[in-house]
């Protein structure tokens, strides 16, 4: 900013305040300035004189007295100084908690299986170092003012789990669990670790942590957790549920008589004779064997089987092979589910009477409604009554055929689908949404099973992943058995 002074000298502040120039003005007598009146020009100017502009001043004015020439260009008469910004508070692990990942799947055919492992203390364990933020230091500008770094310093917060030493570096682990270090936040996420089997000598679990066993789940017991668990055997005839996801590094094998349940993802490297239902994708190594398979997302296996037993998958399966050279039944479902199938059909049935009993309703009330001023007040009531039965059927009408068009609307790129990479057997079926066909004999693949379009007709088809070829299947509708 420009301030001008009543005097022979125009000083100029610049736009940070971090400097003050000054010059004569061109009219100006340079002979009687002295030193009072520079300095009274920096007053003017709200400029702060200290002994450092003092002297500046004196040989200011003894340069304008100069025989040579007072100076030509703008002088700098004050100077003050920018803050330092300061340093960020950090953390530094102890070496051996260094997090590394763990291939368990060495022989697995895709690299999903390569999972990091979850890095965990024991109470009173060293975690690592953590340093203060460093300040950083005030400015001035040249009317004396402080000028204050600007930008907000962050610390390392200790949340869950965690505590400082008695040098006030050290991090220590008051329980056993999860390091998590994130957003400058640190902590311990409490797992549960079962170096063993979860057997009689364990009990049932039933927990809000992470559970980590290093055995398998045995029979006819139960692990439930409200987070994530890893299996580090096998799932045998057992009860697993999880919130999270499912982790298992070797095979599921509930003889028909355990299950296993997660919101999330269940890992497996493979499962016979399992019942698995999934919100997430279901990803299994190895074969599955005579399995009941139920995702909400993907059930994927692209390199291994599906033999026997009955899977469902919302969007898509992805398999080697479906069925056995034996003719094993097996049946494969994507799309809708049979019970939501049945659930449309039923309620298209139901709204079909309720329109029926509406239009009744609205012809029996329509002459009334006509000569409503001739009507008694008891024929006036229960004609309101009655129109206001029918709005309530079409309002439930609306409310049903809403929840009908959830099930049924998806984007494009959801459309449902079964990829098989080298062959289907016979007696395999596949249904998609309502249609359904079964397959009397080999097919090889690859091939890609999904709904096309063909001469302006919708129909399920199989589509050749070499050649781009596309023919339509014999399907037929979907047979539902009644509730």
């Amino acid at each position: 900013m420009n301030t001008e002074t009543k005097s022979l000298l125009l000083v100029r502040v610049s736009g940070d305040h971090i400097s003050a120039a000054i010059e004569a003005r061109p009219d100006a007598e340079l002979s009687t300035v002295s030193t009072d009146d520079v300095a009274a020009a920096l007053r003017e100017a709200k400029v702060a004189v200290d002994d450092q502009v003092t002297q500046r001043v004196e040989q200011y004015v003894e340069a304008l007295h100069d025989p040579e020439g007072p100076p030509k260009d703008e002088y700098e008469i004050a100077a003050g100084y920018a803050p330092t910004e300061g340093e960020d508070g950090t953390f530094v692990w102890e070496d051996s908690l260094q997090k590394k990942a763990a291939d368990w799947c060495d022989d697995a055919p895709v690299d999903f299986y390569n999972i990091s492992s979850i890095v965990t203390v024991e109470a009173g364990a060293l975690i690592g170092w953590i340093t203060p933020p460093k300040p950083g230091t005030d400015g001035m500008d040249v009317h004396g003012n402080p000028l204050q770094p600007r930008r907000k310093l962050k610390e390392v917060v200790l949340k869950n789990g965690v505590e400082l030493g008695e040098d006030q570096s050290r991090v220590i682990a008051t329980v056993p669990g999860k390091v998590v270090y994130e957003n400058h936040e640190l902590s311990i996420c409490e797992v549960l670790e079962v170096r063993g089997d979860v057997d009689f000598e364990t009990g049932n679990l039933n927990l809000a942590t992470n559970v980590i066993v290093r055995g398998s789940v045995r029979d006819l017991f139960c692990v439930k957790t409200k987070k994530n668990l890893t299996v580090g055997g096998a799932i045998e005839a057992a009860e697993v549920e999880a919130v999270g996801n499912v982790t298992v590094r070797g095979g599921i094998l509930n003889r028909g008589k355990g299950k296993v349940v997660a919101a999330g993802e269940i890992v497996a490297r493979f499962c016979a004779g399992a019942d698995l239902h999934a919100g997430g994708d279901i990803r299994i190594a190895k074969e599955v064997l005579n399995s009941h398979v139920h995702t909400e997302s993907r059930l994927i296996l692209p390199q291994s089987s599906i033999i026997g037993g009955d899977v469902f998958a919302r969007c898509s399966v992805e398999a080697s092979t479906l069925g056995s050279e034996a003719g094993v039944p097996t049946e494969i479902i994507v799309g809708l589910h049979p019970d939501e199938l049945r659930k449309i059909r039923t309620t298209a049935k139901e709204n079909a009477v309720r329109c029926s009993a509406v239009e009744r309703i609205r012809q029996a009330v329509s002459p009334l409604m006509a000569q409503l001023k001739r009507l008694t007040p008891e024929q006036r009531e229960k004609a309101t009554e009655l129109m206001y039965q029918a709005d309530t059927i079409e309002a439930g009408i609306k409310e049903s055929e809403q929840k009908v068009a959830a099930l049924t609307q998806r984007p494009p790129e959801a459309k449902p689908y079964v990829l098989v990479a080298s062959k289907i057997h016979g007696r395999v079926s596949i249904t998609i949404d309502d249609r359904v066909v079964t397959f009397e004999r080999e097919v090889k693949g690859p091939i890609r099973v999904e709904f096309r379009k063909i001469k302006n007709h919708t129909v399920l088809a199989v589509v050749n992943q070499l050649t781009g070829s596309v023919h339509e299947l014999p399907a037929r509708n979907v047979e539902l058995r009644p509730d």
